[in-house]
């Protein structure tokens, strides 16, 4: 009952229609390869590899999806592990396919301008658009080839090593040896002096890795700089805007009203501090320090019903929506052992459904977070009708649904707590996971930012990147931190600086959260009536235009800084009502 149901997907690994899919994967990159692009200029060849291409793509994120679920729930899964082993080897078959039809584009004469009249390429205007960059700004057939070869002993082996040093840690803890997911999760603890011992073995346990580390993060962002400037683009920072569909205008609008807000924040984190005893800021080690004090607990069940009575009362289709996922067994609740930690929502094309990890502990917290993948499955229902090509969206928006969902379920229970305690609680719950999302995203921006900078010059050693790291902090958190007690480590156990094909991945979580929050304004400034097919709109076209013409639809400018203020005001009002609550 609180397992998820796979058998939707495929009936197993041996099953008739698996295997199927399989040989069909393997046929269609054959098919492929023996593409003879010797006619310039035709539409009609260029339409059918795509065509077939998209069927490739459909039946490999398929696959690679129900894989990944099962091994999501049992990590042991060594059948699953088998065949995605399996699965892996057919990627490098792929990329010298996708390179051909690359350099194709690349010399067709007008192909943006005839692809507008074409029966299947007018479909897809925005990826037609991103198609034709794509190809402006490859390289020669046997430079793509071999960087493809290369960057598996490169910058994918230097990400390897940061994953395997980090998953490896030992943390010598109270006499005990502990992973570092362990240690940094006795942060949430209650006892302060649980918290505090554990941040400073956290901290000392870097030292036996900081230099392999550093060494592997100066190395990933020369090769992120040298790659995006051979394409053409004028930096790491420029290659991260233009393949979001994101404007410099929106990103310096986004980055200018946050630094406006700081103030708030830093309030928020010295009267947290004060609270907690502390006279110089809040330490980092208790930046996620539980204030308040909520004893509800709830089951599935109850979990589920408060869920689906809110937001039905909020709108209809969404209660539905969720009560019907709810029924279709495509929530695996539990923990359970070989289970992945966190949550997450699949969407799950084949189906039409989507698949929802999640590790149910029965807080309200938990609650919050079905809300919030509940969502993502909202946003996946709402794209089943368009191919699947169309759910390419930015994490910029991918996270608008989830969020505005978590927005709502956290000023419902608000609403509705039982005394100042229990409302203490999730306010400053909601405050302290504002504070991550916009005031420390905003030091790791300015962190990978002076990273980018400095590593181009040379590599970075480990005293060097402490020092950008406890420098970004400062500048976003200000006075709210105590200097004493900063994180200078932030970069050893933050996975997403260590990819060269996705930098920045830090601004997007704020435009996010904020984004959605301008949404739920317009709701309360609009009403459920005239709001939601303006909302939906923006939803279904997340992926088919840039950023700022897509979020037009609902008559928002994001490169208008007043629209991230007002955003910005829900925070600020958040945070009074915490200053009010705690004198």
């Amino acid at each position: 009952m609180y397992d998820w149901d796979l058998n939707k997907i495929y009936n197993g690994i041996e099953s008739p229609e698996f295997k199927s899919d399989l040989k069909k994967i393997d046929t269609l990159i054959d098919e492929l390869d023996k593409y003879s692009f010797d006619k310039p200029n035709d539409m009609a060849l260029a339409r059918g590899f795509f065509i077939k291409e998209q069927e490739l793509f459909k039946l490999l994120g398929g696959i690679g999806n129900y894989l990944s679920l099962r091994l999501s729930v049992n990590t042991e899964d060594l059948e699953a592990l088998k065949a995605m082993g399996a699965l892996e080897n057919v990627y490098p078959r792929v990329s010298p396919v996708e390179v051909k039809f690359t350099k194709y584009i690349k010399n067709f004469d007008n192909f943006e301008e005839l692809a507008k009249s074409d029966e299947e390429f007018k479909k897809f205007p925005y990826y037609v658009s991103k198609l034709v960059d794509e190809a402006k700004r490859a390289l020669s057939d046997e430079t793509e080839i071999l960087l493809s070869k290369l960057s598996r002993s490169s910058s994918s082996a230097w990400e390897r090593l940061f994953d395997t040093l980090t998953s490896t840690l030992e943390v010598d803890y109270n006499g005990e040896v502990i992973s570092l997911p362990e240690v940094r999760n006795l942060a949430y603890s209650a006892d302060e002096k649980v918290r505090k011992e554990a941040y400073e073995a956290e901290i000392k346990s870097y030292r036996k890795i900081e230099k392999s580390i550093a060494a592997s993060l100066s190395s990933i962002k020369q090769e992120t700089t040298t790659m995006a400037l051979e394409r053409g683009y004028e930096s790491p920072l420029d290659r991260t805007l233009k393949q979001s569909g994101m404007t410099k205008k929106t990103l310096d609008a986004l980055v200018g009203a946050i630094e406006e807000y700081y103030p708030y924040f830093r309030a928020y984190l010295k009267r947290k501090g004060e609270l907690l005893g502390h006279k110089n800021g809040l330490p980092f080690y208790d930046l996620f320090a539980p204030m308040g004090k909520n004893d509800t607990k709830f089951s599935v069940e109850e979990a589920n019903g408060y869920l689906v009575k809110a937001f039905t009362e909020f709108y209809p289709e969404i209660g539905k929506f969720m009560k019907k996922t709810m029924d279709n067994n495509a929530i695996d609740y539990m923990p359970k052992k070989g289970k992945v930690g966190g949550a997450f929502c699949s969407g799950v094309f084949k189906i039409k459904e989507p698949r929802i990890l999640a590790n149910f502990d029965g807080s309200f917290n938990s609650v919050c977070t079905l809300a919030h993948e509940l969502g993502h499955g909202f946003h996946d229902e709402l794209m089943w009708p368009y191919p699947e090509i169309c759910s390419d969206y930015p994490m910029q928006l991918a996270e608008t649904a989830s969020t505005f969902n978590e927005t709502y379920i956290k000023d419902y229970a608000i609403l509705n707590s039982k005394d100042k305690n229990e409302k203490i609680n999730i306010l400053e719950a909601m405050i302290s996971d504002d504070n991550q999302v916009i005031v420390d995203i905003m030091s790791r921006y300015y962190f990978e930012t002076s990273v980018f900078e400095k590593s181009d010059e040379a590599a970075l050693t480990p005293e060097e990147l402490k020092e950008l790291m406890k420098d970004a902090q400062l500048r976003s958190y200000g006075d709210g931190l105590d200097p004493e007690f900063l994180h200078p480590y932030m970069w050893c156990c933050k996975g997403h600086y260590y990819s060269t094909g996705l930098s920045f991945y830090n601004f997007p979580y704020a435009f996010g959260q904020l984004f959605a929050y301008g949404l739920y304004n317009l709701y309360k400034e609009k009403g459920a009536e005239e709001f939601f097919p303006l909302y939906k709109k923006v939803l279904i076209n997340a992926g088919q235009m840039p950023i700022r013409e897509c979020v037009l639809q609902a008559n928002i400018d994001v490169e208008d800084i007043n629209f991230w203020r007002k955003s910005l005001d829900i925070c600020k009002g958040h945070i009074e009502e915490f200053l009010e609550l705690t004198k």
